[in-house]
């Protein structure tokens, strides 16, 4: 399918990345809740993983999508410079990333890799139990995408379709992010080939649209619930919901344009640097909030949303920060000049 559209047509892409990465703060908020001294803490982690676990059906599968559509042009005309945007800048990123994450950064309040030696660190970077493990998917992605873009698209889907499937029962019986990857390859592959297709039915969007969608993921986000693991139908129900309420905020909503764009160029730094911040933050409540505070149970209730509206612009000012200060290259491939290739110049 030839992608015709323009990059000025996809600003709701924007808007879903803005809400899939507030999505994912709010998730791992659900591991702090526990250690934050709330007097509840068991009633209310069990809530918000049931709330979580409902919404785990918008997450990572739109993220993807979304993340295919965007790379759709550079991997199917075989861009410049696009190795490096989608395969080694990815790696470069995971590997710094996740060495950062399981050597310096203690990301969960019970984690144990403080305890292990260097061997069993570089073990869990190689087997991707890293939260960075986002950036790794999105390089072996790239390299399928690339592979398989002559490939029939119906037996492409299929095969990526059961791989999904495949992944749903594997998911109980896996401690790394394998499960993650089956799920999410279908979505990555629709966005990069089906790219006119998706953009063409989130323009459509209506409220009416919005409405059946919606009811229609009301019924399958509880049935993932009830069942504890993820299914593709479920999954598809959700990036159709999803995609329509992308596109009718996109629509309806003009004055989110700029800061939507701004924002979704920046979903990097919520992305990695959420991880520490959750911690600070949860360390903080626990030593300096009253009892009087952490005894209400509808404040802890709210905690994981206020936190993520503290931990968010934080995370941007940090990165913003690291980054004029020169730490750049934290969160991008440095070009290094002796490696530039110079451009030809006219012979007299």
């Amino acid at each position: 399918m030839q992608n015709s559209y323009r990059e000025e047509t996809i600003i709701w892409a924007d808007v879903a990345k803005c809400i899939c990465v507030f999505l994912v703060v709010i998730l791992h908020m659900e591991d702090h809740i526990a250690v934050s001294g709330w007097t509840d803490d068991g009633v209310i982690t069990q809530a918000w993983h049931w709330i979580n676990m409902f919404l785990r059906p918008i997450r990572l599968p739109m993220l993807f999508l979304v993340s295919g559509m965007l790379s759709a042009k550079s991997i199917l005309h075989d861009d410049k410079d696009t190795v490096r945007k989608y395969l080694i800048k990815p790696i470069y990123l995971y590997g710094l990333w996740s060495a950062i994450f399981v050597t310096l950064i203690p990301l969960y309040p019970s984690s144990a890799n403080i305890d292990l030696g260097p061997i069993e660190r570089m073990r869990l970077v190689l087997l991707m139990v890293s939260p960075a493990w986002y950036l790794l998917a999105l390089a072996g992605f790239y390299c399928i995408a690339t592979v398989t873009r002559r490939c029939d698209l119906r037996w492409l889907l299929l095969v990526c379709a059961l791989i999904s499937l495949c992944g749903s029962f594997i998911e109980p019986t896996l401690s790394t992010q394998t499960h993650k990857l089956a799920r999410c390859l279908v979505f990555f592959i629709a966005g990069v080939r089906l790219r006119d297709a998706l953009l063409a039915y989130t323009a459509a969007a209506t409220p009416r649209l919005l409405v059946v969608s919606g009811l229609f993921f009301l019924g399958a986000g509880t049935m993932s619930v009830a069942v504890g693991r993820y299914l593709l139908p479920v999954d598809l129900v959700a990036a159709a919901f999803s995609l329509q309420l992308a596109g009718l905020i996109a629509t309806r909503c003009q004055a989110l344009h700029p800061p939507a764009r701004w924002l979704g160029q920046r979903t990097l730094y919520i992305y990695l640097l959420h991880f520490p911040l959750e911690v600070l933050l949860s360390d903080a409540v626990r030593h300096n909030a009253g009892p009087r505070l952490l005894g209400n149970a509808m404040a802890g209730m709210l905690y994981p949303l206020a936190a993520a509206v503290v931990v968010v612009p934080a995370a941007l000012v940090l990165g913003e920060t690291m980054r004029r200060c020169g730490f750049a290259w934290m969160f991008d491939l440095p070009r290094w000049q002796g490696f530039e290739r110079k451009p030809a110049t006219a012979r007299p």
